[in-house]
């Protein structure tokens, strides 16, 4: 699947319709790539608040798993 991102620090919203073999591409503000997520304004905030999700998520499952075992 082919998306576009257009990076801009800026606070308009660029919209441009490009298209690849007559097909419209998509336009987003982020992007996932080899599970690291960009955003057009190169913050790294969603991806800080991606990897913070996860971490939670493992520790509660490890919470759980010792909670189950009397741990």
């Amino acid at each position: 699947k082919t998306v576009v991102m257009i990076v801009d620090r800026t606070t308009h919203k660029s919209k441009m319709q490009l298209k690849l073999c007559g097909e419209p591409i998509q336009q987003k503000d982020q992007v996932k790539i080899l599970e690291i997520i960009i955003d057009n304004k190169l913050t790294w905030r969603a991806h800080v608040n991606y990897i913070i999700e996860k971490a939670v998520k493992v520790t509660e499952i490890k919470k759980e798993s010792s909670l189950q075992r009397g741990n």
